[in-house]
């Protein structure tokens, strides 16, 4: 192990025993308080991002079923700690095979991760968020198959430049001592989510690629579904949002239409023959939809309902916004105010 990233021998990890070795070191580095430097920080808090580098050359790993899922622990974290550079979340991050020429093809299969609390209670509010997060350089070379992923209170996870297929997901957000939470249950930027399931509780973003020499047409969604769980049913005494900040819960989803930039995926659908449920606003920013469906989460425990967040309503109400971002978000070509939508092939 090298501070700040493992790898179980230059250039990277090579198979599943390698994997499981790096993750364990993973959770010594975090725990490390060991203090270093002039500002007294620890190991853990100078390198917050910890990355599990995989061999360039590697086409496959198969997590095997009896020894997934792979756990990390909120109370690893010794409680207090801060990232040096306070902007940041604590990182878990798996870098998938790379090449500057052409992408390797690339797939993980049967990978499962639980980031679970103390006894399941809400993490201490003054914690800061973990992210967990998968990279790769293609969605057409590289896929991630029968990925299962928990992430209970205090964990978000991003996945970019791949493809998800056949794959459950449970994201709930961990909410701070300001009562707002830093990181969205789930982001995707530039990735295919292909026939899986998606369940959370906070903010869900698809996102366009920002990356030099990479697509920037954004995420999509295919026979695949978003759905909204109550918190209080898998953590218990669940930190909710401030009322003041009940209208910040949003599912976005930003794109690009490739055929305007010359390519030649005229057909690239952002999301499609999918279900969405969204907590409070929906907000599709140069997106492709077809035969899908979006609802609102109606439920009693859904904010949206409360009292308090029924004083916010005249100054913000809940909104759906579908736009060309092209055309700049203070000049949106259709804004409709409400609480469902729905969509089918032709609309």
């Amino acid at each position: 192990m090298v501070y700040g990233f493992c790898d179980s021998a230059l250039p990277g990890i090579k198979d599943w025993d390698d994997f499981k070795t790096c993750w364990e070191s993973a959770k010594v580095h975090f725990s490390n308080t060991t203090v270093v430097g002039e500002y007294n920080v620890t190991l853990a808090e100078r390198y917050s991002i910890f990355v599990l580098v995989l061999d360039d050359n590697i086409t496959e790993i198969n997590a095997l079923q009896e020894e997934v899922p792979l756990t990390f622990s909120a109370d690893i974290i010794p409680e207090g700690s801060t990232p040096e550079y306070g902007y940041l979340p604590w990182e878990i991050s798996v870098s998938l095979p790379f090449s500057a020429e052409i992408c390797p093809k690339f797939i993980f299969s049967n990978l499962a991760v639980n980031f679970t609390l103390q006894g399941e209670q809400r993490r201490p509010p003054n914690a800061i968020n973990l992210k967990f997060s998968i990279s790769g350089c293609g969605r057409q070379t590289q896929r991630i198959s029968n990925f299962t992923f928990k992430g209970l209170g205090y964990s978000g996870l991003e996945l970019a430049f791949l493809t998800l297929t056949d794959s459950n997901l449970l994201a709930i957000e961990h909410v701070s001592a300001d009562n707002t939470s830093g990181l969205d249950a789930l982001n995707f930027i530039e990735i295919d989510v292909i026939k899986s399931s998606l369940s959370y509780f906070g903010d869900v973003t698809g996102n366009i690629g920002m990356s030099y020499g990479l697509s920037q047409y954004g995420s999509r969604a295919v026979a695949s579904s978003f759905v909204v769980v109550d918190p209080d049913e898998f953590v218990a005494n669940f930190r909710w949002r401030s009322p003041n900040d009940f209208n910040t819960y949003q599912f976005s989803w930003y794109g690009g239409y490739p055929q305007e930039s010359g390519n030649n995926s005229t057909g690239f659908v952002h999301i499609d023959r999918s279900t969405v449920e969204y907590i409070r606003d929906l907000d599709l920013g140069s997106v492709n939809v077809s035969a899908c469906t979006f609802r609102p989460w109606i439920s009693k425990k859904n904010p949206v309902f409360s009292r308090e967040h029924a004083r916010t309503i005249p100054k913000d109400p809940p909104g759906i916004q579908i736009y060309n971002m092209e055309m700049g978000l203070k000049s949106r070509n259709m804004l409709t105010k409400g609480m469902a939508a729905s969509c089918s092939q032709g609309d």
